[in-house]
C-alpha cells in the first residue's frame, strides 16, 4: 500500500512539474522554430532603395507577404483575408508555421493555397477550391486613395486555388474578434504561393513591385536584434527618408501577451505538484506513525 502510494504521488508530482515547465516553454519553443522578422521596412516608390537597404550586411533573409484585394465571396471581402506570398522565404526561412494537416503550398504552383486554423474553422479544409474573386485596378486605385470598408462587390479577375494543407502560427494562438474598422478585419486568413502573386499581378495590369502591400518587407537579422542598431544607422545613411523601420514582429507580440496566460497556468500546475506532494508526504507520514503504533 505504501510502495502504490508513494508511486502514484510521486507519478503525479512529476507529470504536474514537467507540464508546467513544457507549458512555461511553449511559446518561446514556438517563435524559436517560427524564425519571425527581427523587423518591417515600409519603402516609398524611389527606384533602387529596396535593393540597397536589403542588400546590407546585417540582412540574414527578407520577404513581402502583402495583402490581396481578392475575395472568397462576391459580396465583398468576405471573412477570409487573402495574402501574397512573395517568394520561398517565406514560411521556410521566415515565419515558419507548424503544419497541422497537410502540407506546405508548392511555390511553383499557382493553384494551391495554406489555411490557418481560423480559416479551416470557417468550413475551409484540406482539398478544398475555392474561388477567388479579384477586386479590379480601378478598385484597387480607389483603397490606395481613399480606403475601403469592405462592403464593395468585386469587379476584377476570378483565379481558383486548391487547399492543400493548414497552419498555424504564433499569432494564430491568441484570435481576439476585435473589429478595427480596416480591410484586414477577418477571421482567417488564406495564403497562395509566389506564382500565384505574379499572375495576379498580371491580372490587374500591375507590376508585380507596385502591388499594394510589396513596399512592406519583413527582415531577419543576421544577429537578431543584437544588429538593430547598426542596421537602422545603415538603412537611413543608405536611404535616408525614403524608408521607415518598425522593430518587432506581430509574432513576437503575440507571444509576450499569451506568455502572461501561459504562466498563470505553469504557476497552477507548479501549485498542484506542491500540494500533491504535501498530501503524499501526510500520508505516508500518517500510514507509517500507524504501522509503529501496531507494531
Amino acid at each position: 500500500m505504501l510502495i502504490v502510494l508513494i508511486a502514484v504521488g510521486g507519478a503525479c508530482v512529476l507529470t504536474a512539474v514537467a507540464g508546467a515547465r513544457r507549458t512555461q516553454t511553449a511559446m518561446t519553443r514556438f517563435i524559436r522554430y517560427s524564425r519571425p522578422e527581427d523587423l518591417s521596412v515600409f519603402f516609398d516608390p524611389t527606384p533602387g532603395v529596396p535593393a540597397r537597404v536589403l542588400g546590407l550586411p546585417e540582412v540574414a533573409h527578407a520577404t513581402r507577404l502583402p495583402y490581396l484585394m481578392v475575395s472568397t465571396t462576391t459580396a465583398g471581402l468576405g471573412n477570409t483575408g487573402v495574402f501574397g506570398v512573395a517568394d520561398t522565404n517565406a514560411f521556410r526561412l521566415i515565419d515558419r508555421p507548424i503544419v497541422v494537416r497537410g502540407r506546405l503550398a508548392d511555390p511553383r504552383r499557382p493553384d494551391e493555397a495554406v489555411i490557418n486554423d481560423a480559416a479551416a474553422r470557417e468550413g475551409l479544409h484540406v482539398g478544398s477550391r475555392v474561388r477567388l474573386h479579384g477586386f479590379s485596378r480601378d478598385q484597387i486605385a480607389k483603397v490606395s486613395q481613399s480606403g475601403f470598408r469592405g462592403t464593395e462587390r468585386p469587379g476584377g479577375p476570378n483565379f481558383l486555388v486548391h487547399v492543400v494543407g493548414v497552419i498555424r502560427e504564433p499569432q494564430d494562438i491568441a484570435v481576439v474578434p476585435v473589429e478595427q474598422g480596416s480591410i484586414y478585419d477577418s477571421s482567417g486568413s488564406l495564403y497562395t504561393t509566389p506564382t500565384f502573386l505574379r499572375r495576379y499581378a498580371r491580372a490587374v495590369n500591375i507590376p508585380f513591385n507596385a502591388l499594394p502591400g510589396n513596399e512592406i518587407v519583413r527582415v531577419q537579422l543576421v544577429h537578431g536584434a543584437h544588429d538593430l542598431a547598426d542596421f537602422t544607422a545603415a538603412a537611413t545613411r543608405v536611404a535616408g527618408g525614403h524608408v521607415q523601420i518598425l522593430p518587432g514582429s506581430d509574432a513576437r507580440v503575440t507571444a509576450a501577451t499569451v506568455q502572461r496566460a501561459v504562466g498563470v497556468q505553469a504557476v497552477a500546475l507548479l501549485t498542484f505538484a506542491c500540494l500533491a506532494a504535501l498530501a503524499v508526504v501526510v500520508l505516508v507520514g500518517l500510514i507509517l506513525s500507524r504501522t509503529r503504533r501496531g507494531a
